[in-house]
């Protein structure tokens, strides 16, 4: 009907303005990762990160994309070691927890959001409250991560790029035919450290049990 047709476009109008005000929120950092695939000329991803959302995985993030840290705690080097067609290129830092030394927490405003478009920067662990160095940029809408992986960023510059990693993945493989590693990485904007500075782990928890990744949980509320 009509009616319903008109509630179903304000719904996407609403969806659309929402994602436009995470995006453009002030103070978000923009930072980016320059990458080489298969030895070629290195080309540019640029990434906004949602520190409201995701407050520890766009810290942990913005702060391996800058070095500030030394040591292995950057992402220069890093390859793209997992990539699945028409799903995520997936990346990370092997030996570095984070840029804390401790695996950190799932951000419970990022875990709500939904992986429903290409270009959002997702984490990749090993169950709740694991969370490390490694992430995917989900190439396709993947539904089936929504309340398990905090989504903490998304591309907005070099869409390109992210393409032709997933490409190193032909349909019908599970191998990755090339490679794709990290030249260069940096911020753009908003790239001081949050005053006063984020902790890797949550102050306080719920009450109630909930299920993530099946195992049942006290959640973060911070």
């Amino acid at each position: 009907t009509k009616e319903e047709a008109d509630e179903a476009f304000a719904a996407e109008r609403a969806a659309l303005a929402e994602q436009e005000e995470r995006r453009s929120r002030p103070g978000n950092p923009r930072v980016y990762l320059d990458v080489s695939i298969d030895g070629n000329p290195s080309s540019r991803m640029q990434f906004v990160l949602y520190a409201k959302e995701g407050k520890r995985h766009a810290e942990n993030f913005r702060q391996m994309c800058t070095g500030e840290k030394g040591g292995k705690k950057s992402f220069v080097g890093m390859k793209f070691y997992r990539i699945l067609d028409l799903f995520i290129d997936q990346a990370g830092v092997n030996g570095v927890t984070s840029v804390w030394d401790t695996p950190f927490d799932d951000d419970p405003g990022g875990l709500v959001l939904h992986h429903d478009r290409s270009g959002l920067l997702s984490s990749a662990n090993s169950g709740p409250d694991t969370n490390t160095g490694h992430f995917s940029i989900v190439v396709s809408p993947a539904p089936h991560l929504d309340g398990s992986y905090t989504i903490f960023g998304e591309v907005v510059d070099g869409f390109d790029t992210m393409w032709a990693i997933n490409q190193l993945n032909p349909p019908g493989t599970d191998k990755v035919t090339g490679s794709a590693i990290v030249t260069a990485s940096g911020c753009l904007e908003n790239c001081s450290p949050p005053d006063p500075p984020i902790k890797p782990k949550c102050s306080s928890r719920g009450d109630a049990l909930v299920q993530v990744q099946r195992r049942k949980l006290k959640p973060c509320l911070d």
